[in-house]
């Protein structure tokens, strides 16, 4: 899929400011994740930083699979109903002034305290609000970070590393529960759009596209929570690893659960 759509933009068959634009950049996070995770799997552990980068660049390709789907289902809705709720219908036509304004906006996390105020106009306003900190949760709860041990007793290191666990394990549970939050009302839209498109000649095979979209996001939002809170399913958990890397029954839950719905949506 990376090479068909680096391919339709090298011909400029697709435009950079398209919608297709988000699903490249998550193509491209998807390929560097499994080159991470192909690299660990070879040298195992003695490179520690490719597994870390498989786990950050897996959890931001979840992020960006996460706002492809907002944003194809707002292109669908302009194009069949004529109106959507998630963006401002003149988005593209705001001068770079406004533009930057909203920018700051989501920056700020002003539609995370008044969502009120964009409700019924601009809800992936708060969409990306929240997905922000989600994000930056993932990332931070996976910092690897190893010179603050430096000169520390065993027993001091120790202490440490068990209070940087939990709070790793704290932050990783908070940003999922919110990635799945969001999942939940990209499922609430859906079936929005399904009683909408009832009342206007009939359910399209493209809805439907949406429907399997949002059961593969949940299942994929449900386990990596399931990930941060069951510790048998946690990356943490030192009996998911053996001298070559991570066992095969980890693999294959991850494969299932999280790289197989990924790639479905």
């Amino acid at each position: 899929m990376w090479i068909y759509m680096a391919y339709m933009y090298a011909t400029k068959q697709y435009k950079w400011k398209s919608r297709f634009s988000i699903l490249f950049f998550h193509a491209t996070l998807r390929v560097a994740s499994q080159a991470c995770g192909i690299a660990f799997g070879i040298l195992a552990w003695e490179n520690i930083d490719v597994f870390v980068a498989y786990l950050i660049l897996g959890a931001e390709g979840y992020f960006s699979l996460t706002i492809a789907a907002y944003y194809f289902l707002h292109h669908y809705l302009l194009k069949h109903f004529g109106s959507s709720r998630l963006l401002p219908a003149e988005l593209d036509k705001m001068p770079k002034a406004e533009r930057r304004q909203r920018m700051w906006m989501l920056l700020a996390m002003l539609p995370v305290v008044m969502p009120w105020r964009f409700w019924k106009h601009d809800l992936m306003a708060i969409v990306d609000s929240w997905l922000i900190p989600a994000n930056s949760m993932m990332a931070g709860a996976m910092d690897k970070n190893s010179s603050q041990y430096a000169g520390l007793s065993d027993q001091e290191i120790q202490d440490r590393m068990d209070h940087k666990l939990s709070v790793s394990k704290g932050l990783r549970s908070a940003g999922q529960a919110v990635f799945l939050v969001l999942t939940v009302l990209y499922g609430v839209l859906i079936l929005h759009t399904l009683r909408r498109g009832q009342r206007h000649g009939g359910i399209t095979k493209t809805i439907l596209l949406f429907v399997i979209v949002a059961i593969m996001l949940h299942v994929r939002g449900i386990f990596g929570v399931l990930q941060a809170a069951v510790y048998s399913l946690s990356y943490y958990n030192p009996e998911n690893y053996n001298s070559e890397g991570l066992t095969h029954r980890f693999t294959a839950l991850e494969y299932c659960l999280a790289v197989l719905p990924e790639f479905s949506a």
